[in-house]
């Protein structure tokens, strides 16, 4: 009885801080409406500043269970003291594996406290998912379809937005499309065929990156960005040793359960800075077959992760994600906020209204915009 209730609880504590993320999302996705009903009459930096004061306190509350509650720690090597002490319009670039590659933007950003200017171009399925799919949208985030089949016009208008009204941004970018599964072996044969076609080098690490929404990126925000930023992510536990091959493989990267949990808390961060003048703009070719070479560079330093346990030689810095102080505030405000909603007849029906009509009326808007 005792190791059953022992086996369920390790199977089911990840509920706790499920529902005390998510739980505020009805309110947060008011808010957000409520601000943008009230842009018409505010001033354009209010509105931003706002708007970036909602996003970065639920990243908050996401960082709280993420980094502070399961004691993520990254260890970092290349421009990492030049990144974390820029405060500047970047695209940052990363290889893609895990969900919780989306957490890790947050873990950089809050490093600089510049988590309210995240935006992500993103496959536009996302658009879909109850409250967050519409407020992506309105906090300027870029939806691009798989492998290019997309409404390019849409996408252009949406950078377009960015530049025109000259918004902070940290624009991040995972090209290779889709997350990197060494098991998915089908997946990797066929990214490695589109490369082979291309004469490209082929990656044994890394999807092959498509090359058409870094192009619009580029050939529309060139002038807005100061650096392209070259991010390279390893988790700790996908390094394993194999007694058949008598040496260290790669396997599945930990899911967002996993991760909460503390089964992989410990992260290999590698960032390479490339100065605007060095990046390609006006031609998809080029920028096609420069994204491939940062791939490349990619596909060596996943190598000497699975040689030797970190990207580089040299000692990397390990350091802690981010302060409780930066995080639990934000938490105990958003779990008390909506623990008194639910405290009121009023504050129950509006909650349960937004979370039903209000998600329902947000995916109608995104189909049919």
């Amino acid at each position: 009885m005792i190791f059953a209730g022992v086996w369920i609880f390790n199977k089911t504590r990840w509920i706790v801080p499920a529902v005390i993320t998510v739980a505020p999302s009805p309110i947060i996705y008011s808010s957000i409406q409520l601000l943008n009903f009230l842009k018409p009459i505010l001033p354009s930096l209010t509105f931003e500043y706002l708007d970036e004061c909602i996003w970065s306190n639920f990243q908050r509350t996401v960082l709280f269970f993420f980094s502070n509650m399961n004691g993520a720690q990254i260890a970092y090597t290349g421009d990492y003291e030049e990144f974390f002490s820029s405060d500047e319009n970047a695209l940052y670039i990363s290889n893609h594996q895990t969900s919780v590659d989306w957490i890790v933007v947050d873990m950089l950003a809050i490093k600089q406290d510049l988590l309210g200017r995240i935006r992500f171009m993103h496959k536009d399925e996302l658009k879909y998912i109850p409250f967050f799919g519409l407020y992506f949208w309105q906090h300027s985030c870029i939806n691009v379809g798989r492998f290019g089949s997309f409404d390019e016009r849409k996408t252009i208008n949406q950078l377009k937005y960015l530049k025109n009204n000259n918004l902070p941004t940290w624009l991040t970018i995972f090209p290779e499309g889709t997350r990197f599964d060494p098991v998915k072996t089908s997946t990797i044969v066929k990214s490695q065929k589109f490369a082979q076609n291309k004469g490209w080098p082929v990656l044994e690490n890394h999807l092959t990156p498509r090359s058409r929404g870094m192009f619009l990126a580029l050939n529309h925000l060139h002038s807005h960005f100061n650096s392209v930023y070259d991010v390279t992510i390893a988790y700790e536990a996908t390094r394993q040793w194999s007694d058949s091959t008598e040496r260290y493989t790669r396997v599945k990267a930990p899911g967002m359960i996993d991760f909460a949990l503390g089964y992989s808390p410990k992260i290999h961060v590698n960032i390479r800075k490339i100065n605007m003048s060095d990046v390609p703009y006006e031609s998809e070719e080029e920028v096609g077959r420069w994204l491939h070479s940062c791939f490349e560079r990619k596909d060596k330093l996943m190598e000497n992760f699975l040689a030797t346990g970190q990207f580089e030689e040299g000692k990397a810095e390990l350091v802690p994600v981010s302060k409780w102080s930066q995080t639990l505030p934000h938490t105990l405000f958003n779990t008390c906020v909506t623990l008194t909603c639910l405290a009121f007849p009023f504050g129950r029906y509006a909650y349960l209204s937004s979370t039903f009509i209000g998600s329902l009326l947000g995916i109608l808007w995104m189909k049919y915009h």
